[in-house]
C-alpha cells in the first residue's frame, strides 16, 4: 500500500505541475518491466508517453496519428491508432512494424490472444478484427453484429475475449475463440464501458464513462456489481498493475493518469 500512496501523491504532484504534463487525452496504459516505466498512449497528438514510477515524463514515439489501445507483446509495442496496428519496439521505441488496414473505421483496443494474433475494436464498424502480427493479414473479421464494442481483454484461462461497448446499458460479451461462438454473460444497467480489466484474485473490473465510475464484478459475473472508485474523468482502458496490486486509470477528459489499490475479497 505504500507504494499505491506514493504514485497516488505523484497524480497529485503532476496535476499541480511538479513534472511536466504530457498527457493529451490518455486512453490505455501499460506497465513495462523491461524500462521499469509506464507506457501512455495519446488519442490526441498520437504520441506514446514514457512515465517512471517517480512521475517523471518523456516523449516514447512520436510517429502514429491517435494512438488508441496498446498492449505488449515481447519487445514490442503494439498499438491500435489510426489507419491500422503499429507496432514500437520497446528498447529503441522506434516504430517497426507498419499493418495498415484500409476499411478501419474507428480502431480502439487491442487485446493479444497470445499468439500470432492480436484482436483489434472498430467502434465505428461494430466489429473486432484479428490481425496476424507476423504477416499482417487481418481477415476474418471474427466477431461482428456488435454494438459501439470498445474495451477488449482476453482471458487466457478461459481462451475467450470479453467485450464491453460505448452504449446505454452495455452488456459484457464473450467472445468463445475455439468455437467461435458469442454470447452475452451479463446483461447490465451500466452504459458508455470503455475498458475492461481483471485482478491477480480473478475480480473484474469495467470503466464507464456515463458515470465517471469504475466497477468491479465478482468472479463469474453473477454478483450485482459495486463502485470501485468514483468522480474519474472520462475512465478509458483500465489495467492491472500488478507490481502494486492495483488498477490504472487513464482519465482521458482529465489528462491523468490515476491508480486504485483492488481487495484481496470482496463482498456482492
Amino acid at each position: 500500500m505504500k507504494q499505491i500512496m506514493i504514485l497516488l501523491i505523484l497524480v497529485i504532484s503532476i496535476s499541480l505541475g511538479a513534472f511536466t504534463n504530457l498527457l493529451k487525452r490518455p486512453e490505455s496504459v501499460v506497465y513495462v518491466e523491461e524500462l521499469e516505466a509506464f507506457l501512455i498512449s495519446n488519442k490526441s497528438g498520437g504520441f506514446i508517453v514514457k512515465m517512471t514510477e517517480e512521475g517523471v515524463q518523456t516523449v516514447f514515439n512520436n510517429d502514429l496519428i491517435s494512438v488508441r489501445g496498446i498492449v505488449q507483446v515481447d519487445s514490442l509495442l503494439y498499438c491500435a491508432a489510426e489507419g491500422g496496428v503499429f507496432g514500437i519496439s520497446i528498447n529503441t521505441g522506434k516504430l517497426v512494424v507498419e499493418i495498415p488496414i484500409n476499411d478501419a473505421q474507428f480502431f480502439n483496443d487491442i487485446a493479444w490472444g497470445g499468439d500470432d494474433y492480436l484482436y483489434v475494436t472498430d467502434t465505428e464498424a461494430n466489429r473486432v478484427i484479428r490481425v496476424n502480427r507476423n504477416t499482417g493479414q487481418n481477415n476474418p473479421i471474427i466477431v461482428s453484429g456488435l454494438s459501439k464494442p470498445n474495451g477488449i481483454y482476453y482471458d487466457e484461462v478461459e481462451n475467450r475475449l470479453l467485450i464491453v461497448s460505448m452504449i446505454e446499458k452495455s452488456p459484457i460479451i464473450e467472445f468463445r475463440l475455439e468455437k467461435g461462438m458469442m454470447s452475452t454473460i451479463r446483461t447490465t444497467k451500466l452504459s458508455n464501458l470503455d475498458g475492461i480489466a481483471r485482478d491477480a484474485n480473478g475480480y473484474w473490473y469495467v470503466s464507464s464513462w456515463k458515470t465517471g465510475t469504475i466497477y468491479t464484478f465478482d468472479k463469474d459475473f453473477t454478483g450485482k456489481p459495486r463502485k470501485f472508485i468514483t468522480h474519474q474523468k472520462g475512465p478509458a482502458d483500465i489495467s492491472y498493475f500488478a507490481k502494486d496490486n492495483a488498477i490504472i486509470i487513464p482519465n482521458f477528459k482529465g489528462n491523468i493518469v490515476k491508480f486504485a489499490g483492488v481487495r484481496d475479497d470482496y463482498k456482492f
